[in-house]
């Protein structure tokens, strides 16, 4: 009898404890399949955010490109203000030097005119001397319309056309360095010359010649 006890306590324990055991074990499937799920969100809110995170790098990265250019193109621009106005003092006191030598030389012709020199050559000399001032001028101003002609363009957007405007500039400038060594040279070696010439001439003439010197010792 008592054996039957035992063997009617453990049916009746093994039926109470089997739903219970399954459903722990329901409830562990539905954690780990909830626990899968959650993992899969979990990791596509981090590839999200990581989306996110690299948009937000490459528009920094852009912004500070753009600052950088922007920045770039305010110093190129002041930077051809300021050659612009540098170029513009040296033409002008280049050329304050040389319309003063021009103006004397003028005045020296006429004086040496007076004295009987011969000045056709200085003269005319002269004024090719004052045509290659001109020369100056007009190069100078060709340089300064090419050089202020790139700031037509949008910085950062028409490189290739900024570049090329700026290369002729360049050959502008070029022309304009010429034209000022030119008239420089001109007047050393050509004008100076004439001066030089008709000086020795008026010395030369204004100097007793040889036998005017006898024939004045032989008469006293």
């Amino acid at each position: 009898m008592q054996k039957r006890v035992s063997i009617l306590t453990l049916a009746f324990l093994l039926l109470v404890s089997t739903p219970a055991a399954f459903a722990r074990e329901n409830t562990e499937v539905e954690g780990a399949g909830k626990s899968a799920a959650q993992r899969l969100s979990e990791r596509k809110a981090e590839l999200a955010e990581k989306v996110v995170e690299e948009r937000a790098k490459a528009s920094r990265i852009k912004e500070k490109r753009d600052d950088r250019i922007e920045q770039g193109c305010e110093k190129i621009e002041a930077k051809i203000v300021e050659v612009l106005g540098r170029h513009e003092t040296a033409k002008e006191k280049h050329l304050a030097n040389q319309n003063r030598l021009y103006t004397r030389g003028k005045e020296l012709a006429t004086k040496l005119t007076a004295r009987g020199a011969d000045t056709a050559k200085l003269t005319a000399d002269l004024e090719t001397f004052k045509g290659k001032l001109d020369t100056v001028t007009s190069t100078f101003n060709a340089y300064n319309a090419s050089l202020t002609a790139t700031q037509q363009y949008s910085c950062g957007e028409s490189e290739g056309a900024f570049k090329e405007q700026l290369r002729l500039s360049r050959d502008d400038f070029k022309a304009f360095k010429d034209a000022i060594s030119e008239a420089r040279d001109y007047w050393k070696a050509v004008v100076m010359a004439d001066i030089t010439a008709i000086k020795e001439q008026l010395a030369a003439s204004a100097s007793p010649t040889p036998s005017a010197s006898s024939s004045a010792s032989e008469s006293n």
